[in-house]
């Protein structure tokens, strides 16, 4: 692998920037991965509402998980050349299947509750996340089933929601001051900044223009739970990675200014 994904105006992703064995079955993905990290950043640069600088984050996410990705997959080709008896290199659960892939730590993100109780951002892991641990800023959006704009049509599901050419910003209702929340959204345009209230089946709440939803399952406010009097703000970056968990507004605005540094 290059020890640097961005030389310049020069960037590297996929097979350009490592080739590694095909044990593990990671080699696709991981490019895909590549490539949508840098693509929607190279956008908001090209459409002059984000600064260069916001560039050199690619390196700073995907060298360490392409790194720690490397170490499994050569690991897997030894035990498979050592003893083809071994029935442990042929297992592809788990961590291989790139579902816990993570950005935590990163620079451009922005974890409230992390921040606010001192603790690292990151596990030390870019490929593992304990199980039934919360959702934090730098993983990997969890989908939500059941959810219903309008009790005439059929529920959908986040992942339908959520566009690769804007941030996707969640506001549960009931925890937090979702009009002020609101309002502060109003500054970024509109087609870069998606709000989507989601209520508990039966609430109502009074936000005209906006899309809400109501979560009649209950399966996104079970998973996007967070610790509590910190949970209710999430927004979700265009490659599906939370950029920020919050629990008020000004965190987000925190988060934004990164993003968002030329507007």
């Amino acid at each position: 692998m290059v020890d640097q994904f961005q030389k310049g105006r020069v960037f590297v992703a996929g097979d350009a920037a490592h080739v590694h064995s095909p044990t593990g079955g990671q080699g696709m993905n991981t490019g895909i991965q590549d490539a949508f990290n840098i693509s929607w950043k190279l956008s908001l640069v090209a459409k002059g509402v984000a600064s260069p600088a916001l560039l050199e984050s690619f390196n700073e996410e995907r060298l360490p998980v392409v790194a720690e990705m490397l170490n499994i997959t050569t690991s897997i080709l030894k035990k498979t050349l050592s003893d083809s008896r071994q029935t442990d290199p042929w297992n592809r659960s788990g961590d291989l299947h790139q579902l816990n892939v993570n950005y935590r730590g990163s620079s451009i993100t922005v974890d409230q509750d992390v921040e606010a109780n001192g603790e690292p951002k990151s596990n030390g892991s870019h490929y593992h996340i304990e199980a039934g641990d919360l959702v934090h800023a730098g993983d990997r959006a969890p989908d939500a089933s059941g959810l219903v704009k309008d009790d005439s049509e059929e529920p959908t599901r986040l992942f339908r929601i959520l566009k690769p050419t804007k941030h996707t910003v969640l506001i549960f209702a009931d925890k937090v001051d979702y009009k002020s929340a609101l309002a502060s959204l109003e500054k970024y345009p509109k087609d870069l900044v998606h709000p989507i209230l989601l209520t508990k089946a039966g609430a109502g709440v009074d936000a005209p223009g906006i899309d809400v939803f109501k979560d009649r399952e209950g399966h996104a406010y079970e998973v996007y739970k967070g610790p509590e009097g910190t949970t209710g703000i999430y927004a979700i970056r265009p490659d599906g990675v939370v950029g920020c968990r919050a629990g008020d507004s000004s965190h987000v605005e925190q988060y934004f200014s990164k993003i968002f540094t030329a507007l």
